[in-house]
């Protein structure tokens, strides 16, 4: 760049990019051929500067030659004032377009012939042949995905990309012949199709077992594994398969890859374990003594239980705090339901009661007179 700002230095505007000659949407060319007017020189060092392609350098030479505009080349000798400059000027630009068809013709061959020899182009693999065999073998053993992620540092995607990897194959997986830069297309489609294509070979008692599992199940959820499982056994397409089932494509790769790592025991739904509940199991006998009891069987100054009180009495008493959400969900967990006492052990005063009946006949009489006065 300096060596060409040398050169171009009389001129009286210098319009430069670092941009490839090759592109046609160029920003400082375009502004350059805005700016031209009619008896302007527009001066290049080298032919290839200005274009390589001959349409395009064409295109640009009908434009200089519309706005009476002319073209220098410095080292190509070349000036379009004169006829013989004109026609330089076409034969250089073939043969400019030439040269950069053979250095790319090249530049595949060289890539071809490192690809032969092993060499790995693209993204690094995250894991070794001998990694991933490891992370095959520890999935086999019980291991969680979330700690095989954890462990050797890889996303999900990778991971079971990684799984779905047959043993055969991992040796050689980065010496494949679509991994090539020039067709990236190929190369996304190729991997996407090898990942989908979990091949599912069932002998007859494995056949018979899930036949049998998807025959008698309630589980619906358990019954479409079983039915993709089997499906994929007749080689229908992963794709088919999801769409009957009402799955993505990538829950069905799972379904797939749990199958045949731990076999039937990988299609049932597994739950989490949670935490320890805060009121263990052993108390729901205990709690149900106090609700038969009552409050008032209890000690306590009060009629009825409450889920809240219930669960004060039984922080006052064993330690245990809880919420009343919690108290709520664990007597509904066990069955134990607070309720009414008092008309088991609390009795009504038989006192009041009388008064309330005497009041209640005055009353009733007192509304016959004012009828019968109709």
């Amino acid at each position: 760049m300096t060596v060409q700002r040398e050169r171009l230095a009389p001129c009286e505007r210098l319009y430069e990019e670092k941009a490839s000659g090759s592109e046609a949407a160029r920003p400082q060319l375009q502004a350059c051929l805005d700016f031209i007017r009619a008896g302007d020189t527009i001066i290049v060092t080298r032919l290839n500067r200005l274009a390589r392609s001959t349409l395009h350098l064409c295109q640009i030479a009908e434009h200089l030659a519309r706005k009476g505009v002319h073209l220098q080349v410095l080292e190509q000798d070349v000036n379009t004032h004169t006829p013989t400059g004109r026609l330089l000027f076409g034969m250089l630009a073939v043969i400019a377009q030439f040269e950069t068809e053979l250095r790319a013709e090249r530049q595949r061959e060289g890539i071809a012939k490192a690809q032969a020899q092993g060499v790995h182009f693209g993204r690094q693999q995250a894991l070794t042949p001998a990694a991933a065999a490891q992370l095959r073998s520890d999935r086999a053993q019980g291991e969680t995905l979330r700690v095989l992620m954890r462990r050797y540092g890889i996303g999900k995607t990778a991971l079971y990309r990684y799984l779905a990897q047959r043993p055969t194959e991992a040796a050689d997986y980065t010496n494949r012949e679509y991994l090539c830069l020039i067709q990236p297309a190929i190369l996304y489609s190729a991997l996407r199709e090898e990942a989908e294509m979990i091949h599912i070979t069932l002998s007859d008692p494995a056949r018979q077992q899930l036949e049998e599992t998807f025959k008698n199940t309630t589980d619906r959820r358990l019954r479409d594994r079983c039915q993709a499982i089997l499906m994929a056994d007749r080689a229908r397409p992963h794709h088919h398969i999801a769409a009957d089932l009402g799955v993505t494509a990538r829950t069905l790769q799972r379904w797939l890859n749990a199958y045949r790592v731990r076999g039937l025991d990988g299609l049932s739904l597994q739950w989490a374990a949670g935490r320890t509940p805060s009121i263990p199991a052993t108390m729901a006998p205990e709690l149900l003594a106090w609700v038969k009891q009552g409050p008032a069987g209890c000690g306590l100054d009060r009629a009825n239980w409450t889920y809240a009180e219930l669960a004060t009495y039984l922080y006052q008493t064993k330690g245990i705090a809880v919420s009343e959400t919690t108290m709520r969900t664990f007597c509904t967990t066990h069955g134990v339901r607070p309720y009414r006492p008092t008309y088991q052990y609390l009795r009504g005063d038989p006192a009041q009661q009388a008064v309330a009946r005497q009041e209640l006949d005055a009353l009733k009489k007192k509304l016959t007179l004012v009828n019968s006065s109709y």
